[in-house]
């Protein structure tokens, strides 16, 4: 198998003692005690910390890198050009999207990764943790939509707060403002994490190995911090065209002269027939390796700290 079923196991037993004789989790009291609750605690701490406490000004500047078409120098001057903290103008924003996208996101992506496996063959093996990722971020983009679609107004300069930006969608678009660009952010996301998760699970187990890791214990998070910086970055590759796509099709009205996914699609094509196709699609590749290489390091690195420390 990609990931090793008696490391899961062993894991359980050593966060809860009573799981191997009952097969179920109990407090002191006899109530039974969901080991999902750790995922998520863990899932939440450690997206909050990697998105909003280091990323928040390398994403603003990509955002502005593929909305504007500047170079990184040109785009810091441009969103400094009002001062230094227009760098983190998302990132109240980013901080409430980052505990419910990343809560919801881990405990779907283990729960699925956990229920698929035993029902397929040996040979479909490699495609559960790609499925399960797909389907756990797909849910957590729809949950949290219309923040993202806030954080992007924030991002933009549009607007300076949370109530501005609610107010100036709601009365422009109405309510399905909150939902724009949510196709092309769902194809973004969701198969990132597949691409993500899928690297994750193909090495994980030759690390163990390579490391003499068979007394079935996990990798330490430093390890894992290592490993889910690569993956970040195969996945940032790979999906790069897609995150384009997302970041013009949520802009906002006169902003890249886009107007939701189908506009965004016929802008880029139109700019590809004289630019080429690669610089077009592939703008602003170096401002997300920055942020999503660190940011998949700390998510997983702090991921692991906390369920080792449980």
């Amino acid at each position: 198998a990609i990931w090793d079923e008696e490391l899961r196991l062993k894991a359980a037993q050593r966060r809860c003692p009573t799981y191997r004789e009952t097969g179920k989790c109990v407090d002191s009291e006899g109530r039974e005690v969901h080991p999902d609750l750790l995922h998520t605690l863990a899932g939440s701490f450690a997206g909050s910390t990697a998105v909003v406490l280091t990323l928040t000004p390398l994403a603003v500047l990509k955002v502005n890198i593929q909305q504007t078409g500047n170079t990184l120098l040109a785009s810091f001057r441009s969103v400094t050009s009002a001062g230094f903290t227009r760098l983190w103008a998302s990132s109240s924003t980013s901080l409430v999207q980052a505990l419910p996208s990343s809560a919801s996101y881990m405990a779907a992506y283990e729960g699925l990764r956990d229920q698929l496996a035993p029902h397929v063959s040996k040979e479909m093996l490699p495609v559960v943790p790609f499925v399960s990722a797909f389907i756990g971020r797909s849910l957590s983009v729809v949950l949290v939509a219309p923040l993202e679609v806030v954080r992007m107004r924030q991002a933009s300069g549009l607007a300076e707060s949370v109530p501005a930006a609610l107010a100036e969608v709601l009365r422009s678009r109405g309510l399905r403002g909150l939902y724009r660009g949510v196709l092309p952010t769902m194809a973004c996301e969701s198969s990132a994490a597949g691409v993500f998760w899928g690297t994750i699970e193909l090495l994980r187990p030759w690390l163990r190995r390579s490391m003499g890791g068979e007394d079935a214990r996990p990798l330490s998070p430093l390890v894992m911090f290592g490993l889910s910086a690569f993956a970040g970055g195969v996945s940032a590759v790979v999906t790069q065209p897609l995150d384009t796509w997302k970041t013009i099709a949520m802009s906002p009205d006169g902003v890249a002269g886009a107007g939701g996914e189908g506009g965004a699609w016929k802008l880029l094509a139109s700019e590809a027939r004289s630019k080429g196709w690669i610089p077009v699609l592939y703008r602003g590749l170096m401002a997300r390796l920055g942020i999503v290489v660190p940011a998949s390091g700390i998510f997983l690195g702090a991921y692991s700290l906390v369920i080792s420390g449980w």
